[in-house]
């Protein structure tokens, strides 16, 4: 079963550490007093986001983003495919 079908049932999987590239993470909180941050990762091929956030909220106190270990992701939002912008890529459809 693949982690993000595990993760969608709520259910916990073990995962093994591999190799991965992130070549680009940002952390930032648009409103100090809310609980809510954002994060930006540009990273290669079969990174696991949710594992990633994982380990922001994790490291969350040495930080100082003051997130508790109860904080949940709400939205996940893919802008580029390897070189190609989300954006500018055609919608799949069963007509094509």
């Amino acid at each position: 079963m693949k982690l993000y079908h595990a993760a969608r049932l709520g259910e916990e999987v073990q995962r093994t550490a591999r190799p991965i590239v992130v070549s680009e993470y940002a952390v930032w909180r648009e409103d100090p007093h809310a609980q809510d941050v954002s994060f930006r990762v540009r990273c290669s091929k079969g990174t696991y986001i949710r594992s990633l956030a994982h380990d922001l909220v994790r490291c969350a106190p040495a930080l100082g983003l003051g997130l508790d270990k109860w904080c949940t992701g709400r939205m996940l939002d893919c802008t580029f495919l390897g070189p190609k912008l989300v954006s500018n890529l055609l919608e799949w459809s069963d007509d094509v």
